[in-house]
């Protein structure tokens, strides 16, 4: 049941996404209206949204926001930029447009070398997807890899175990955290991971050949097709 705040956010939701769809599709009108006057700016509209369209669409995905995906359209997007200021203001205007075209690149240099920051390593660049996307659990999962690798054990676990907490039925989880027990012979929790995983994914091979490890660690008889 909705509370009254989310209808209030649920319904600002749908106005901006009203209001995106009409901006989207008046930008697509103004590049066939602009095909024969401004072709400079109408293939950059175009450009835009033919490259976008690759990875992006109506049917639902996971990750709507990727980086990557920006690559190519961008070039549509600072194209149309550049072309506007160029129409609008270099004739008459020269200095004005120099110092607009200026601005962009320096911005752009900046931005550039903020984001080589966030790229400096695998920890760094997915601390910077936890800080954008807190409530998703792929971060947090690829980061304890990173620290998995790193042997820093109690960090890795505090992620498996935040990532379960936002997503608990994703056995693969389950069995990573279960595989970091077992290294830090901590074979009843690796166990009851291990069991987790099973439940939540019976096919899973590798969580059964990882489970029967830790319960040899302990030197427990493992009746399998109890197990099944």
């Amino acid at each position: 049941m909705r509370t009254p705040i989310r209808n209030s956010i649920h319904r600002e939701s749908d106005f901006l996404i009203v209001i995106s769809f009409i901006l989207l599709v008046a930008l697509l009108v103004l590049g066939v209206f602009l095909y024969k006057r401004q072709r400079l700016l109408s293939f950059g509209i175009f450009w835009f949204f033919l490259t976008l369209s690759v990875e992006s669409g109506f049917i639902p995905i996971n990750d709507v926001i990727f980086e990557h995906r920006t690559y190519l359209p961008s070039f549509g997007f600072f194209l149309i930029l550049s072309t506007t200021v160029f129409v609008l203001l270099w004739p008459k205007y020269k200095s004005i447009a120099l110092g607009i075209l200026v601005i962009i690149i320096a911005s752009n240099s900046y931005l550039t070398y903020e984001r080589n920051k966030v790229w400096k390593d695998d920890v760094t660049l997915w601390n910077d997807n936890i800080r954008k996307a807190p409530n998703k659990a792929r971060p947090y999962i690829t980061r304890a890899w990173w620290y998995v690798h790193e042997k820093q054990w109690d960090k890795a676990l505090a992620d498996y175990t935040q990532a379960i907490a936002i997503n608990p039925k994703y056995a693969d989880t389950y069995y990573a955290r279960g595989y970091v027990y077992g290294f830090i012979n901590s074979f009843d929790k690796a166990i009851a991971d291990l069991s987790k995983a099973v439940e939540l994914n019976p096919q899973f091979t590798t969580a059964y050949y990882c489970r029967g490890n830790q319960y040899k660690n302990l030197n427990q008889s493992w009746n399998f097709e109890a197990q099944m």
